[in-house]
């Protein structure tokens, strides 16, 4: 009788501490790195494994400087590495370049793989600035690593993008438009801003007139903080501003994931940048995560892993 209860209460306590186990694993270390370098004067020979450099000025502007963090791979048999560089979201107004910290475990397990990793603040909407201003710092800081690439061992034939919501929608613009589209630094303008892949969480892709037109408030203000006040129903702008206008055979490779259930930005923003891409003949892949929300903060373990996996499949694969 004794050893039964004994068998018994440890299959409870395995009940108990499994789960807790697996969420620990799942969202992995709550920072990306330890050894940290703020606003360093970088050169070939302080880039090592394993640091990060903080709060590095990639373009100077009349009323502010923009600055980027790059993080080294924590490990690497190779001396150029492949980048993937990080676009917050927040309606385009909000946020900085601080990474959320569901996308932490992904990052290191990246940085694992040999990848470095960027994160890069770009103008926030304003009185003084809109769009393309937003576009034109995501290709600059691309423009600036091509620039310094022997400084951070960067390999520019292996460079992604991620972004998440309106940071999305900068990756994706930033990727489908052309070389000399989007020049916003002059002395920049000479490099290249090509790009290997781009991972879109949750991404607007279209700006339809008449979509805007039928918008609730809430929308309409969003969608004011990226175009501006008076922009507002300027469709020659609206087009430009929409990353499904771009689509060819030849467009980036793109991995879109998007929650069902998202009412900020409703997934079928992705099914039609998806569908367009597919009859272009472009190499495209939507994951929809049922029941998920705008920023996924409501999936379970399980899509959690399922996005993760996808996330990661794709970059190995398009690399």
């Amino acid at each position: 009788m004794k050893n039964k209860k004994t068998i018994i209460f440890v299959l409870l306590l395995v009940l108990i501490l499994v789960p807790i186990i697996i969420l620990y694993l799942l969202r992995g270390p709550r920072h990306i790195i330890t050894n940290i370098n703020k606003n360093p004067k970088v050169s070939e020979s302080t880039v090592h494994l394993g640091e990060e450099y903080l709060d590095i000025s990639y373009k100077v502007l009349e009323k502010e400087e923009l600055t980027l963090d790059f993080y080294a791979p924590s490990k690497s048999n190779k001396t150029t590495w492949p980048l993937i560089i990080y676009i917050h979201g927040g309606s385009w107004a909000f946020g900085d370049k601080s990474i959320d910290d569901s996308f932490i475990p992904i990052l290191n397990k990246l940085k694992e793989k040999g990848y470095a990793i960027a994160s890069i603040n770009y103008r926030l909407s304003s009185s003084d600035s809109s769009f393309p201003s937003p576009v034109e710092d995501c290709k600059d800081a691309i423009r600036w690593f091509y620039k310094n690439k022997d400084i951070y061992n960067i390999d520019t034939d292996n460079i992604g993008l991620l972004g998440v919501s309106s940071g999305a929608h900068l990756a994706l613009l930033s990727s489908y438009s052309n070389e000399n589209d989007f020049i916003g630094d002059e002395s920049l303008s000479s490099y290249k801003s090509n790009i290997k892949y781009v991972i879109d969480y949750s991404g607007p892709t279209n700006f339809d007139i008449n979509d805007i037109r039928s918008s609730d408030e809430t929308s309409m203000s969003i969608i004011k903080n990226l175009l501006g006040e008076d922009n507002i129903y300027k469709e020659d702008l609206l087009n430009l501003a929409s990353p499904i206008n771009y689509i060819d055979s030849n467009s980036t490779p793109t991995l879109i994931i998007h929650g069902e259930k998202d009412s900020t930005v409703p997934i079928d923003q992705s099914i039609k940048l998806y569908e367009k891409g597919i009859d272009a003949g472009m190499n495209i892949n939507l994951l929809k995560v049922a029941n998920g929300d705008h920023s996924l903060s409501n999936i379970d373990y399980i899509d959690m892993i399922k996005i993760a996996t996808e996330t990661l499949r794709f970059i190995e694969k398009n690399k």
